[in-house]
């Protein structure tokens, strides 16, 4: 029963190169650590199921859709997700249960509502997010209200 599972390339993967199947990890319910950096890897369905993950490093691959994980982070201490490829952060902020981790989304995407609304409530949780925001969250005029999993409210008048 694999506990610790670490298939990192040492170099980004060229055409052809590089991990992008994980369903193999369907059939690991035990494993606790999981590192994939610099892969293909652009699927999370296969790992939905398990329960027992708190490291999870995926940094340096193409994923986008965090949603296959999102209930599955009870237990996280760690997650790694840099230099990915995602824009929503809306399956985090929806799972309540997603708090006191540290989360690094550097290098993402990350959509103006992500930036502005979605990692406040993240943060809010006692999560360590490590991301560098670059919307103008005061242009918008909105803030977030992470009372309601960081939809914009009304600013105030």
């Amino acid at each position: 029963n694999l506990e610790i599972l670490r298939i990192d390339q040492s170099i980004p993967p060229r055409l052809g190169a590089g991990v992008e199947d994980l369903s193999p990890l369907s059939n690991m319910p035990r494993l606790r650590t999981f590192s994939a950096h610099r892969n293909r890897i652009d699927d999370l369905i296969p790992m939905s199921g398990l329960t027992s993950l708190s490291n999870l490093g995926l940094s340096n691959n193409l994923i986008v859709d965090l949603s296959p994980i999102a209930n599955n982070t009870t237990f996280f201490t760690t997650f790694s997700f840099s230099n990915n490829l995602i824009t929503d952060l809306n399956p985090l902020t929806l799972n309540a249960n997603f708090r006191g981790m540290t989360l690094d989304l550097s290098g993402n995407p990350l959509s103006e509502l992500a930036q502005c609304f979605q990692l406040p409530v993240i943060r809010s949780r006692g999560t360590e997010v490590v991301f560098t925001v670059t919307a103008d969250c005061e242009k918008t005029g909105k803030m977030s209200d992470p009372s309601n999993g960081g939809e914009k409210s009304p600013a105030a008048d």
